[in-house]
């Protein structure tokens, strides 16, 4: 049947370079949406990144992510770690990488549910790819998987497919599909799945 569906989402990433020897990221993220006057999507995230020496072979990296979700009911999750890239190519139009790592994580759950505090070490694997088709067109690949070390069956995944079309020197339109799997989510949640569909217009400055 019908139904009125109203999202908003937010980005703001501040990036420091000096390609040959570190990249520094950070990136904040919002989405609240109402379906039919209820509460649909409520979520954000701020998440950091460190790379040293991104060019090489080998780069290693550290990363640590703030995270809250209402409707998965996570009130808090903060997770860390670190791990090495390995560069499989490493050009400026274009770029391939699978990196490998342990993160920590501790999951602040809403008050009432039982386990209310859940921490977990997990392994991390990342593959990505980056690929320049033209002077204003680019395509982003990214997926993630992150097993409980002490139980597999337990686990995180994700993946992002983005294109992006350059407008002008600032302006460039983005098209951006994401998918999220936890394997256990909260009691109370019905799905272990998110998938998001995204147009946006990304201004650079």
């Amino acid at each position: 049947g019908n139904r009125d569906l109203t999202v908003f989402t937010g980005t703001f990433t501040a990036e420091h370079q000096q390609r040959d020897w570190f990249i520094f990221n950070t990136k904040l993220e919002a989405r609240y949406g109402q379906s039919n006057g209820s509460r649909a999507v409520d979520n954000s995230a701020f998440r950091l990144r460190f790379d040293w020496r991104p060019r090489d072979l080998a780069s290693p990296f550290l990363g640590a992510d703030v995270e809250r979700d209402a409707i998965r009911r996570i009130r808090t999750r903060v997770s860390g770690g670190a791990g090495v890239n390995l560069n499989l190519i490493s050009r400026d139009d274009r770029r391939a990488l699978i990196a490998f790592g342990m993160i920590g994580e501790v999951e602040y759950r809403d008050p009432g549910i039982s386990p209310n505090e859940v921490g977990e070490v997990r392994f991390h694997t990342r593959t990505s790819y980056f690929n320049a088709l033209s002077r204003d067109v680019t395509l982003e690949g990214t997926a993630k998987f992150q097993p409980a070390v002490r139980d597999a069956a337990d686990y995180l995944a994700s993946s992002e497919a983005l294109v992006r079309v350059r407008l002008s020197q600032s302006l460039a339109l983005t098209t951006r599909f994401e998918w999220k799997r936890d394997s256990r989510p909260a009691p109370g949640v019905t799905s272990r799945d998110d998938r998001t569909l995204t147009v946006s217009l990304a201004i650079a400055f």
